[in-house]
């Protein structure tokens, strides 16, 4: 696991989300942090959706129906 990497970026707003989450492959948040379609359809890579200390993960192949469903 030499590959991975991590950044810790608290108090970035919607924006500032958008503009950067396509490059990333995980995106471990907050429960305060909405986590909206909009930002969904962003995040080009996204392998990993999380909130920490909880089990709530969702895949790839559940970011479409996830995004529909917001």
């Amino acid at each position: 696991m030499d590959d991975v990497r991590y950044e810790m970026r608290p108090g970035l707003n919607q924006t500032e989300l958008r503009a950067i989450i396509p490059d990333y492959d995980a995106l471990i948040v907050p429960v305060m942090t909405q986590v909206t379609a909009e930002l969904l359809a962003s995040a080009l890579s996204l392998k990993l959706l999380g909130e920490p200390g909880l089990a709530s993960i969702i895949l790839t192949s559940k970011r479409r129906q996830c995004a529909a469903s917001s």
